[in-house]
């Protein structure tokens, strides 16, 4: 085991430019880290029309009927109906997914 020196008077500013210099990379690293969670925050979730389903309270019928209509906001990804969750959370706060009965 390595047993460290105490610093001395002569030793002190090399210690305090190394600690700084060490503060400067910890502090990079940890906004490189934010980014990348933010990053991953602002990723978009896409989903399929029965997690949609759930999500709304609507049947899988009833969405495609709505999509069918352009009631509801969808994308046609490599042959695949997707929706984005954000778009149908905010389709969802505008009052799209009401029934009225």
């Amino acid at each position: 085991m390595e047993v460290e020196e105490k610093p001395t008077i002569l030793t002190v500013p090399e210690e305090v430019r190394e600690i700084k210099r060490d503060m400067k990379l910890m502090n990079a690293m940890m906004f490189a880290l934010l980014e990348i969670v933010n990053q991953k925050a602002n990723e978009e979730i896409w989903l399929t029309i029965e997690p949609v389903s759930k999500l709304t309270n609507l049947k899988e019928q009833t969405i495609r009927t709505k999509v069918m209509l352009n009631e509801i906001p969808s994308h046609k990804i490599g042959g695949k109906r997707m929706f984005k969750k954000s778009e149908v959370l905010e389709w969802l706060n505008q009052g799209g997914g009401k029934r009225y009965e």
